[in-house]
């Protein structure tokens, strides 16, 4: 496949699902002919009126399927549909969407998937949170752990940068947090590679701040690391030095015995500030005895924007987003778009929390 027709393919891979659901409103309804359907493609029609905003027709059709369930993967599956669609009805009704993952989870507490791209940022911080209170956290990510190491492939967790800045320190704080995000997204394009998803990164760094540790060197990485079931972690920074110059720095640490795996460096214009880091991102599955092929390279080469105040505004969306203040991380994305229309990434976000700015 041409590199063409693969950035063509990314870039609407999101919309042609979410028109796939679109789609399927006008199937046959479960009421018509319950048993042609199963409860799995029932629920990508629940689903198509979450994306289409049509909240309460999703969880009537989600309910009514509780009378066909046959299996506890049936119920699972039921009771999370129902808790992403009613989280995103708003605040007034999250108390009952945690109510239904709950249910969810306490079925299978050590089996259940983990949240999904689509799930709302609220209810994928619950899923941890509930999942910690069962004790059951961590043998999750060890059990995820565990299944990775047979076939060679490593669990990498991406932390926040730290922000250096000599110039614009303060407006490129957002970076702190945008930067871990691009390479975590460039990271998960390499089959070798398991990423850690970024809420549970967050989770955990909200459990260690509330117990007063907030500061991450080689030590706090063994600790944070077998909580998140990682075997590496990336740390770094970057520094703004002037209209000219940038600097990217990212160290990977061996999370079981606190060992530096690699550190590596760019140097270039704010603007390249993406080509940096997917130079990095080269350099550091290079050190780790990682070989991509010729499909994951152009992967990696493709997305990211050539403005750098584009990229501080997709930043600041994520820290929206974080808040579950999903309106304004909206307008973060849609501004960044304008100012590159080419920015993919931020046609995704935006498509992600159209569902959640209805209201």
């Amino acid at each position: 496949m041409c590199f063409l027709s693969r950035r063509l393919l990314r870039i609407f891979s999101l919309v042609c699902l979410i028109t796939f659901a679109f789609l399927s409103l006008s199937l046959p309804s479960l009421a018509q002919d319950p048993q042609n359907e199963t409860v799995e493609s029932q629920l990508d029609k629940a689903l198509s009126y979450y994306w289409k905003g049509k909240f309460d027709e999703g969880i009537s059709l989600a309910k009514d399927l509780f009378q066909i369930a046959q299996t506890k993967q049936d119920s699972m599956g039921i009771y999370e549909v129902l808790g992403v669609i009613t989280s995103a009805k708003g605040e007034k009704y999250q108390k009952q969407a945690e109510d239904y993952l709950r249910k969810m989870i306490e079925l299978d507490p050590k089996n259940c998937k983990a949240p999904q791209e689509y799930w709302p940022d609220k209810l994928k911080r619950t899923w941890y949170s509930y999942q910690a209170s069962l004790g059951v956290l961590s043998e999750v990510s060890q059990a995820c752990l565990d299944t990775v190491q047979s076939p060679g492939i490593q669990t990498i967790a991406v932390i926040n940068f730290d922000n250096t800045s000599i110039e614009d320190h303060e407006k490129l704080e957002p970076l702190e947090k945008g930067l871990a995000a691009f390479f975590l997204t460039d990271l998960n394009k390499i089959s070798k590679l398991k990423i850690v998803e970024r809420e549970k990164i967050n989770y955990v760094i909200e459990e260690l701040k509330r117990q007063g540790s907030i500061y991450f060197d080689q030590k706090t990485a063994v600790r944070v690391g077998k909580m998140l079931g990682a075997h590496t972690m990336v740390f770094g920074s970057f520094m703004k030095l002037d209209s000219r110059n940038m600097r990217v720095d990212a160290r990977v640490v061996k999370t079981e015995t606190g060992e530096i795996l690699v550190a590596e460096s760019e140097e270039g214009r704010p603007k390249d500030i993406f080509k940096l880091e997917k130079n990095l991102v080269m350099k550091i599955t290079k050190a780790l005895d990682i070989e991509l092929n010729k499909e994951e390279k152009e992967e990696i080469e493709f997305g990211g924007t050539e403005f750098l105040d584009a990229a501080t505004l997709f930043s600041k969306g994520l820290e929206y987003q974080d808040q579950f203040d999903y309106k304004n991380a909206y307008k973060c994305y849609e501004q960044a778009l304008k100012m590159d229309p080419d920015y993919t990434e931020a046609k995704e976000k935006m498509e992600m929390l159209r569902p959640l700015i209805r209201l």
